[in-house]
């Protein structure tokens, strides 16, 4: 599974590339929900690249 690491600077970025609509905000930061299907769209668009695989 993706996880966003502490690097997250809660731009957002990811959020509407996810297809599963599982990025959410979590105070100024945002997380991945338990849906991801691992498909990595996130990751590739994160311009600090706080999310990583576990």
């Amino acid at each position: 599974m993706y996880y966003i690491s502490d690097m997250c600077d809660g731009c957002g970025l990811c959020a509407p590339d996810c297809p599963m609509d599982m990025i959410c905000p979590n105070g100024n930061k945002f997380e991945i929900g338990i849906g991801c299907n691992m498909c990595g769209a996130c990751g590739s668009v994160c311009p600090v690249g706080a999310i990583k695989k576990s």
